[in-house]
């Protein structure tokens, strides 16, 4: 255990035992259990949570004149599973175009209990053209279909297909068509691997992207988001994209950010599908100055620790790979793993946010979101201008700054969830801050209480009426009362 996680655990320890004798400790509260929505892997079980790397281990490619080897082996699979993922998707191996590589990746990730979503494009492809003739929708029959998809799904690590990322509105009638076929071939444990448009896309392209009609033109994320769950019901997940390090502007943060995590949980709630988002593992995406910063440490950990406090159920990285189609990505940060397979700055950025993830995400799986509380200290930060929208800390169990047995938090910036944990309070306290490195956040309880804590991967117990934790830039904690 590392020293300051010692100190930290001795100032919690020693908040609760000034006073010398050893107080009366309250039950927490107990309430109905709640069922989550949450798709898992029947691999790895429903407490554990689907962390993933988008762009997975790559084919060899050409890359300014030298040639980039085959990152499919096992060695690079290990990676994958070292840095705390446990699925790949946005595959550049093609099965129409090279099964082996796509066989090869699927044994490799097997080995290292790695799941592994297939791009096959023999049986579709999804873009403008198909989207306008419904006879395009599907290359092939079902009885087809079923034939082929049976070569590689027998594998323990298929995962399901990929659909189509960032699917415009005119596209979903065809993406239903790929569903259904799907749906008739496959059980509830496989899924057609989409990723919805947000924030960031540009506000006329929702209906049809840049080519699309007027009428098409006008529909706005709400509608979008409206006709994407509606179209969907049996996809039995939701995820999205916004990235927050969008200038060169040291630790500027998008200001939408906040926003599109309150629309997604709250469509998320309403139609009772968990939600995935994504983490920007990277930056330079277009060379050095073109935008796309690359995330601190700090702010690798704080992209992780907000999307659980609002309710995440799963997050997958971009990009865990350099694409071979992005030559101008700077080399040594524009992903977690360089186009030579070595691990870059960010793959450790996200290996330790990760195993904080994989340490409570037993409770996390378990838990439904009831709501925010959040603390502004006033301090200048650059999270300050990432405005939560209010309806997150005033939903029916979380008015006024108080949860259950929390009658208020006070201390540096700060946003706490709070679910309800079967029947329990579980909060995720996280550090609203990439630049405050040495913040405090005090959780004041109606009684003495006792409480775990999982931290930087590790659990230990305290008890008291306040609960004071001490973060680092962007961490979080899961707290459960007992």
């Amino acid at each position: 255990m590392n020293k300051r996680l010692i100190s930290l655990i001795g100032a919690a320890v020693m908040l609760f035992t000034a006073t010398g004798c050893a107080p009366k400790v309250a039950s927490a509260k107990l309430t109905a259990p709640e069922q989550p929505d949450v798709y898992y892997f029947d691999r790895f079980g429903d407490e554990v949570m689907p962390i993933g790397g988008y762009v997975g281990p790559t084919a060899g490619f050409g890359y300014n004149g030298n040639y980039m080897p085959s990152q499919i082996t096992d060695y690079h699979y290990k990676q994958v599973s070292d840095c705390g993922l446990n699925f790949v998707t946005g595959m550049n191996s093609d099965y129409k175009i090279n099964a082996q590589d796509v066989l090869d990746g699927l044994r490799y990730a097997d080995n290292n209990d790695v799941m592994y979503f297939v791009q096959d494009t023999y049986l579709y492809e999804v873009d403008d053209e198909t989207a306008d003739d419904p006879s395009r929708y599907l290359n092939v029959t079902l009885e087809e279909y079923q034939e082929r998809v049976s070569i590689y799904s027998s594998s323990p690590a298929f995962a399901g297909l990929e659909g189509r990322d960032e699917p415009f509105a005119n596209m979903f009638p065809q993406m239903q068509k790929i569903l259904e076929y799907f749906n008739a071939t496959f059980d509830d444990n496989k899924i057609l691997y989409m990723n919805s448009n947000s924030y960031q896309c540009p506000s006329n392209w929702f209906g049809g992207g840049p080519n699309g009609t007027a009428e098409e033109a006008a529909m706005d994320i709400d509608g979008y988001m409206t006709a994407w769950f509606e179209s969907f019901p049996s996809l039995g997940y939701y995820s999205y994209d916004t990235y927050p390090f969008t200038t060169n502007e040291p630790f500027y943060i998008r200001t939408d950010i906040m926003e599109n995590y309150s629309k997604v949980r709250e469509y998320s709630q309403r139609y009772g599908v968990p939600f995935w988002t994504f983490m920007q593992a990277g930056g330079e995406w277009g060379g050095k100055n073109s935008g796309w910063r690359v995330p601190t440490e700090g702010e690798c950990l704080w992209q992780v620790s907000t999307a659980l406090a609002f309710g995440a159920k799963g997050y997958t990285w971009y990009p865990y790979n350099i694409p071979p189609e992005s030559p101008s990505t700077t080399e040594s940060c524009g992903a977690l793993v360089g186009r030579a397979g070595q691990k870059l700055e960010p793959w450790y950025h996200a290996q330790k946010a990760n195993m904080q993830t994989k340490a409570c995400d037993h409770i996390l799986m378990k838990s439904v979101y009831k709501g925010l509380i959040q603390v502004k200290s006033g301090k200048p930060d650059s999270t300050n201008k990432c405005e939560i929208p209010a309806i997150e800390m005033n939903l029916p169990d979380v008015v006024g700054g108080k949860f259950r047995e929390v009658t208020h938090i006070t201390g540096d910036n700060s946003i706490t969830g709070c679910f309800n944990y079967q029947g329990r309070t579980m909060l995720y306290a996280v550090n609203n801050s990439v630049q405050n490195d040495n913040a405090k956040v005090y959780i004041h309880l109606d009684d003495v209480y006792k409480a775990t804590v999982i931290q930087r991967a590790q659990e230990y117990t305290v008890t008291g009426n306040v609960i004071e934790l001490t973060f680092a830039a962007g961490e979080g904690a899961c707290i459960v009362l007992n």
